[in-house]
């Protein structure tokens, strides 16, 4: 057979396998970037900028954890995905489009969930949150297909490396910790004692002549006879990771930043720091030390930071997107995304540096060690304690016991939202929140009794100049939020405790001048002759040039308040205190909290008995046979749910007998997700050393009078489920 020409050869072509394997490839490359920046923009976006947002958070990780974060989910993760695509390309195209329509569908879906999950709800099971996030989803996979849709999340792909930069920038900016370089000169070197409560409103000290209620706080009482009280005091800012600040920069601003050290580089513990004092910090929420004070702190290791920081942000992200009105109860967001550093040791031998216990626990043992720290010394040093007291969680008594455990941020019945910050519209669980903050506010006195007596033992109350004071105040209202101000809650929320006893004072004074707290800074450092390299906002309270000003100013970040002088609304808080609780001349006055509340203190004996209850009581946390005085954990307060649900929506009330004397009143709540439940504070001296009886009784009214019906008791009740939004 003959050659063919050179104008009839044929060139050779690829086999349709090769060619149909290229092209393939080919088309999964297109894909590669609209499926990196659907990833990027619903997923590992959205976790950067919440974290970036949370710089006090942020910068508890070291910075190897940061980097091999941002590694996980900007190329690791997304890599494994477009990897497992182009494998399945290879093998079966149909099969490789449903996964990345998956995918897209799935983004979609994130991110109109991101987008409007708390701003669209209805139905009651977030219907139509539901129906849109499908209807996006579905669009969201066809418009995918789109060419021009893919160029455009082509080059968003590039844009999308934005993200993680952006949280590079702001780790590196917030993480370093600047100090005041050069040594400051302090013309009076005497030793600092500061101690800043936390959720502490000042009227609640008060009694009905606007001094302090001796009977109820009479450690407080001691300590005004010493100090200079400055009852017209106000805070700046609702929130502690601004408040502190506020107080320890001098300095008042709109947009206060994170609270570290590098955001705010002179502050009480930098100047003192480069004026040569010691410093013992219990600091437990703020980063506004010198770095070199955390010399005893030990860190996790990566993959527990690791594993912290993931699980926090997808905890967060998982709250934002549930719809509002779907009813499911997610699990708490760590402690540490707040700030609140969960702290599983502290070394109770460590006496000097930043002193890290969790913000939230073992509050007892955190004072208990702080004292422990101040000693007898002619040498300059500065002891400083921010406790959460008497910040809830709410179990500690005027005693010193406790009526429950310190298991931490737990949230309050009758509260709603994220945080737990929002009262319901129901009276009650709003009163007896009040009356357990009361109470622990007199436990915060037994400490400020233990405080003063450990400074006469170490010979430093005469010498030191002694400061104690509280961040912000809270409020107890219905229907509004604890921490977030209204013009009917602004004047708890701002009024605040200051007490400073100057070095040798003898006799106290009380002062209702203009005074906030940022005026603290600067007259400690008024005192110590000590001048800052730069001037602060805050004026110096023993200045004798000191001329208050003609408004207070108060700002929760978003908006800003101006308040008179006078600040005269704290009196009618004053006379709603006093209208519900009485002072402590009365100590039963602060358990009338229910209904038929002049039932305390009878016998069952002098009330109409009408046979038994038809309701049975479900104990949430007590026996209805307890013993008493051999325990940490005393019984006096009862959660209960009830069975059967009543069947009209008006409460039912309720009478806790115990060994026979009626100690507290209570009924059921009004609120819907507590409607069968009710529970009751009742006083340590209704108890007998030993066993103790409970009787619950149903409590009945008609125009005869009061009757009381037995309850029986059932098996434990359950814990409700509070609502998240």
């Amino acid at each position: 057979m003959a050659e063919p020409t050179s104008s009839e050869r044929v060139e050779p072509v690829d086999s349709p396998k090769s060619s149909g394997q290229r092209n393939s490839v080919e088309r999964g490359w297109t894909w590669s970037f609209p499926v990196y920046a659907m990833f990027s923009l619903a997923v590992s976006g959205p976790m950067f900028a919440r974290l970036q947002d949370r710089t006090t958070f942020l910068v508890s990780l070291a910075t190897t954890t940061i980097f091999v974060f941002i590694f996980i989910w900007s190329v690791l993760v997304p890599g494994i995905i477009l990897l497992t695509i182009h494998f399945l390309k290879r093998r079966s195209e149909r099969l490789a489009m449903i996964v990345i329509d998956g995918l897209m569908a799935v983004t979609s879906t994130l991110l109109l969930l991101e987008t409007f999950s708390h701003r669209i709800s209805g139905g009651g099971f977030g219907v139509v949150t539901v129906i849109a996030c499908f209807v996006g989803g579905y669009f969201g996979m066809r418009l995918a297909r789109l060419r021009s849709v893919r160029s455009f999340l082509s080059v968003a792909a590039l844009g999308s490396l934005l993200f993680p930069i952006s949280l590079l920038m702001v780790f590196h900016r917030d993480a370093s910790r600047p100090a005041i370089s050069t040594t400051l000169e302090v013309g009076n070197s005497v030793p600092v004692v500061m101690v800043v409560f936390d959720c502490l409103c000042g009227v609640s000290l008060m009694d009905q002549n606007r001094m302090i209620d001796v009977d109820r706080y009479p450690r407080f009482a001691e300590l005004a006879k010493t100090s200079n009280w400055y009852r017209n005091c106000t805070s700046v800012h609702p929130r502690t990771d601004r408040a502190v600040p506020a107080i320890l920069t001098g300095q008042f601003r709109k947009s206060f930043g994170s609270p570290t050290v590098k955001e705010h580089p002179q502050n009480l513990f930098t100047l003192l720091n480069a004026g040569k004092y010691d410093l013992t910090a219990f600091e437990p929420f703020t980063s506004l030390c010198p770095h070199d004070k955390f010399r005893d702190r030990s860190d996790p290791n990566l993959w527990t930071q690791w594993i912290l920081v993931t699980h926090a942000i997808s905890l967060v992200i998982l709250h934002d997107l549930i719809p509002p009105d779907i009813p499911v109860e997610t699990p708490s967001v760590p402690r540490a995304w707040f700030g609140l550093e969960h702290v599983t040791h502290v070394d109770t031998d460590q006496r000097h540096g930043v002193v890290r216990y969790s913000w939230d626990l073992e509050r007892d043992q955190q004072f208990a060690h702080f004292l422990s720290c101040i000693h007898e010394t002619d040498e300059r040093n500065l002891w400083f304690g921010h406790f959460a007291l008497p910040h809830f969680p709410w179990n500690y008594l005027p005693s010193g016991n406790r009526y429950s455990a310190d298991s931490g941020l737990d949230r309050v019945w009758g509260t709603e939202g994220l945080f737990g910050e929002h009262w319901v519209d129901d009276e009650l669980p709003v009163l007896q929140a009040n009356q357990k903050y009361i109470l622990q506010l007199g436990y915060t006195d037994l400490l400020i009794g233990q405080l003063i007596d450990r400074l006469r033992e170490t010979n430093l109350f005469d010498r030191c100049l002694l400061v104690v004071m509280a961040d912000h105040g809270i409020a107890f209202k219905k229907g509004l939020s604890e921490r977030i101000p209204t013009d009917k809650t602004l004047a708890e929320i701002m009024s605040v405790p200051l007490f400073i006893k100057l070095p040798n004072q003898q006799a106290g004074d009380v002062i209702d001048l203009n005074v906030q707290t940022t005026d603290v800074l600067p007259t400690v450092l008024d005192v110590l002759k000590l001048a800052p390299p730069v001037p602060v906002q805050g004026r110096s309270l023993i200045d004798p040039e000191f001329k208050e000003l003609p408004v207070k100013r108060f700002t929760d970040g978003e908006r800003d308040f101006e308040v008179d002088a006078s600040f005269e609304g704290k009196y009618q808080v004053l006379a709603e205190q006093l209208g519900r609780f009485g002072t402590g001349a009365d100590p039963l006055k602060i358990y009338r909290v229910g209904p038929h509340s002049e039932l305390l203190g009878k016998n069952v004996s002098e009330v109409t008995i009408q046979g038994r209850s038809r309701f049975q009581i479900h104990p949430v946390n007590y026996s209805n046979v307890t013993e008493f005085g051999n325990q940490a954990i005393v019984p006096v307060h009862l959660q209960s749910q009830i069975t059967p649900a009543p069947s009209v929506n008006e409460p039912v009330d309720f009478a806790i007998a115990v060994n026979d004397t009626i100690w507290a009143t209570t009924r059921t709540y009004r609120v819907s997700y507590l409607r069968d439940y009710w529970s009751a504070m009742l006083p340590e001296s209704a108890f007998l050393k030993g066993e103790n009886n409970f009787r619950i009784f149903q409590v009945t009214s008609s125009p005869a009078g009061v009757a009381l019906s037995e309850c029986s008791f059932g098996v434990p009740g359950r814990v409700p489920m509070l609502p998240m939004e």
